[in-house]
């Protein structure tokens, strides 16, 4: 089977932090044919890119790992809400069987490929695209009501397109969250070590994030500021929000206990991870967040907010806990909660999280989507 994937989302190079890896993970772990199209939006925001979007172009086909990407431009129309694009060396490609589309560009261009080739497609959404539903209303759903699938990046996408759209494309949804590598993923002995000895030494509570105000990482300082536990909490990453956060903590005198490491390098952060005992990100909105599920793998317990990102992964007092966001005293019960478990509660909790994030590996999910895609092509 020959797959046409398109999406903006998809990075440029190995080392292109700009945006999310998440979907060349998935197109990292399918064996079918598969090539890649990534749209260049032109607009008068970015006119002095054009540059080195032209110099993209010229290197299609570039070759990304096992990949081939195809770069070309795309234009939006003011006003008319429409995208203008052109593909060259269209006869040098392999016909696809299926596309799938990521976000709302990638998902118009597999909407208009779709029908030039006559196959099926998907179209993927994240929270960006259910940001944008209201204003690009008509665009989205002339998509979704051509397309055969969509795939939501976490459940609080799903429940929000289906309440945006009265349900009307339910039928078409199912959740592909992203996922981590088997190999990450520790052994149960650590799990349970973690939680025997979790009260018995300082709570060790790590956030890995870009430090934005949505991020509610001041929130997380205000409620620790009252802890009476004895505890130290490590902040991974920068931002525009890192110089005010060090205010609040030198304001509540906490630079013994919080630290802003700045951004480390990965195998640095699952190192931290492994050290540490309670992932804590109550951020809105999210889309879904790679780090909840790596800290899952390393034996944390985890701290994700209601209605966003993590919510659906993570229930409430099985596998983990979810606080409401911008809700300091919701946080605080949630941690009180946490450092007060019974040694049996702790363990329980522990051995979930391991049987959650195994089933959340990257071949896993990978698979899931690969499998309704095949699907797709049968019907």
């Amino acid at each position: 089977m020959t797959i046409y994937l398109i999406s903006e989302l998809y990075p440029v190079n190995e080392n292109d932090n700009s945006i999310t890896h998440a979907i060349k993970d998935f197109a990292d772990n399918w064996n079918e044919e598969l090539i890649v199209f990534r749209p260049l939006q032109l607009g008068i925001s970015n006119i002095r890119s054009i540059g080195v979007y032209i110099r993209h172009i010229k290197e299609s086909p570039k070759q990304l790992g096992r990949r081939k990407i195809i770069f070309f431009l795309l234009v939006k129309i003011p006003f008319f809400r429409k995208y203008l694009y052109w593909i060259g060396k269209k006869h040098a490609f392999p016909p696809p069987d299926v596309i799938a589309g990521h976000s709302l560009m990638g998902n118009y261009v597999a909407s208009s490929m779709s029908k030039h080739y006559e196959v099926p497609f998907s179209v993927g959404l994240h929270y960006y695209d259910i940001f944008n539903l209201a204003r690009e209303k008509r665009a989205y759903e002339k998509v979704f009501r051509d397309c055969n699938l969509i795939a939501c990046r976490s459940y609080n996408i799903q429940k929000r397109l289906n309440e945006i759209t009265g349900n009307r494309f339910n039928h078409k949804t199912f959740v592909s969250h992203s996922g981590v590598e088997e190999e990450q993923i520790e052994e149960q002995t650590l799990f349970i070590s973690k939680a025997k000895e979790f009260k018995n030494r300082k709570i060790h509570f790590i956030t890995a994030a870009r430090l934005d105000n949505y991020k509610n990482i001041d929130i997380n300082i205000g409620v620790l500021a009252r802890l009476k536990h004895d505890y130290r909490y490590t902040i991974i990453g920068d931002g525009p929000e890192r110089s005010t956060l060090q205010e609040q903590i030198d304001q509540f005198q906490l630079s013994d206990k919080i630290e802003i490491l700045g951004w480390k390098k990965r195998a640095e952060v699952l190192e931290l991870f492994k050290q540490a005992d309670v992932y804590l990100m109550i951020s809105a909105p999210e889309t879904f967040g790679l780090a909840y599920v790596e800290a899952m793998a390393k034996g944390c317990i985890v701290i994700g907010a209601y209605g966003w990102g993590i919510d659906g992964i993570v229930q409430n007092g099985h596998n983990g806990f979810l606080a409401e966001p911008k809700d300091e005293k919701s946080l605080e019960r949630v941690i009180h909660g946490i450092v007060n478990l019974p040694a049996v509660k702790r363990e329980e909790i522990a051995k979930a999280t391991r049987s959650t994030v195994l089933e959340l590996t990257r071949k896993k999910v990978a698979d899931s989507y690969l499998m309704r895609l095949k699907e797709m092509t049968s019907k």
